[in-house]
């Protein structure tokens, strides 16, 4: 989610789940008539895994310095979220309950999208996203990433990170677009995809247009 500069720094998208709750506690396999969803602070070890390590309250991934947020998900649960202070109070709430399939993708440029300004006065946010820039330096930071692939129908399981030796975010192309340039390597064994790197980043290679610029040959030593 795009953004822009925050007044103060430390602040942090705060994620929450609904659970349905049994009246003791525990979670009910099954909805009752009268049960009430109930929010709780996102708890998927799963998705924890997958976010960036954050200084924010649990179940927060922190909002970067030009005030975008990149986070995953679980789907097919309901979701709310809030923007919190440094001190994690919330600021900005969500007022509805969305859910996400599994592999989709949501991007926001700017809270209810715009007719022309938004609150104050600006326009389509035109700066790369400090987030996405975050979250690809995140990966390369990885000394390995588990990839699958499929060969001769099986499902196998390969070292994605060991492919990419560079991946640079370029100018906007076009409002609301963004450029990626990859420099991968291809082995006997396996090969560095765009598409495998953009699932890596959670971004949607189903929306994405991919070209391959060139290729460079290397002696065998």
């Amino acid at each position: 989610m795009a953004g822009r500069a925050l007044p103060a720094q430390g602040r942090a998208g705060s994620a929450r789940a609904g659970d349905r709750q049994q009246r003791r506690g525990g979670r009910c396999a099954e909805a009752r008539p009268g049960r009430r969803v109930l929010a709780r602070v996102l708890h998927d070890p799963t998705t924890l895994a997958a976010n960036l390590p954050s200084a924010g309250p649990p179940g927060s991934v922190a909002a970067a310095a030009d005030g975008s947020i990149a986070a995953f998900v679980p789907a097919r649960r309901a979701l709310s979220w809030q923007l919190t202070d440094p001190q994690g109070v919330a600021v900005v709430r969500e007022r509805y309950w969305l859910t996400f399939q599994p592999g989709e993708v949501r991007v926001c440029g700017s809270c209810h999208g715009l007719s022309e300004l938004d609150q104050a006065g600006a326009g389509q946010p035109q700066n790369t996203p400090q987030a996405l820039v975050e979250r690809i330096n995140g990966f390369m930071a990885e000394e390995t990433f588990s990839g699958i692939r499929k060969r001769k129908g099986q499902a196998v399981t390969y070292d994605l990170r060991a492919l990419v030796l560079a991946i640079h975010h370029e100018a906007q192309p076009e409002p609301g677009w963004h450029r990626l340039t990859m420099l991968l390597r291809s082995e006997p064994n396996a090969t560095g995809r765009p598409d495998a790197v953009l699932k890596a980043l959670a971004l949607d290679d189903k929306l994405a247009r991919i070209d391959r610029l060139g290729c460079t040959f290397a002696e065998s030593a």
